[in-house]
């Protein structure tokens, strides 16, 4: 124990010696050499600090960029030429125009949003059954009726094929299918039925 403690003693002694040894190498060392400072000390000491040096342009093409270009009087004569044979107009405003498109071209109205006639939605109302009216026979037999007994539309009821719609006559039913008038223009409208329910 004891021998293991004074061999780290010695290794420690060893390394601070070794130390001292550089430190003192190195301060000679340094007062042997002169250091950056010096150096600039010695460089700003041998300059006048008055004068200052100033450096010339390089331009592109002359030797001193005091000099003249060559080609100034060849320059102002092509100048004048060209603004003499083509005088530059003023522009026309786009914003002003108009655009001007035949038959076969695009429409100048901006395109609307149409209608969602063709969309499948849920109609609710009283599902009535009048063939006749005056004794002709209607285009559509059943119609969509409200609480009060004002027809909503007719009901096409062709597209539903498994459903017996006179089960449902007199009753609440809920109705998907697309709403369409009967004819182009007309007021009168028609629910191209797809799905019929019976609402409790």
């Amino acid at each position: 124990m004891g021998n293991k403690r004074f061999g780290i003693v010695r290794i420690h002694f060893a390394i601070f010696a070794l130390l001292l040894a550089f430190n003192f190498l190195d301060g000679q060392e340094q007062k042997d050499s002169s250091g950056l400072a010096d150096i600039f000390a010695q460089n700003s000491e041998s300059q006048p600090s008055d004068e200052v040096v100033e450096v010339e342009p390089v331009v592109v093409g002359r030797d001193s960029w005091k000099e003249a270009p060559e080609s100034v009087n060849n320059g102002g004569e092509k100048k004048e030429k060209l603004s003499e044979n083509s005088p530059i107009g003023e522009l026309d405003a786009i914003e002003t125009k108009q655009a001007n498109f035949d038959q076969n071209g695009l429409p100048l109205l901006p395109p609307k949003v149409m209608p969602a006639v063709n969309l499948n939605r849920n109609f609710e109302g009283t599902l009535v059954l009048q063939p006749r009216k005056l004794g002709f026979v209607k285009s559509f037999a059943y119609q969509l009726e409200n609480a009060s007994g004002k027809r909503l539309a007719y009901v096409d009821t062709q597209g539903l094929h498994t459903v017996n719609p006179l089960q449902y006559n007199g009753k609440r039913v809920n109705l998907l299918g697309k709403l369409e008038p009967i004819e182009p223009g007309s007021k009168k409208l028609v629910i191209r039925a797809k799905i019929i329910r019976l609402i409790e």
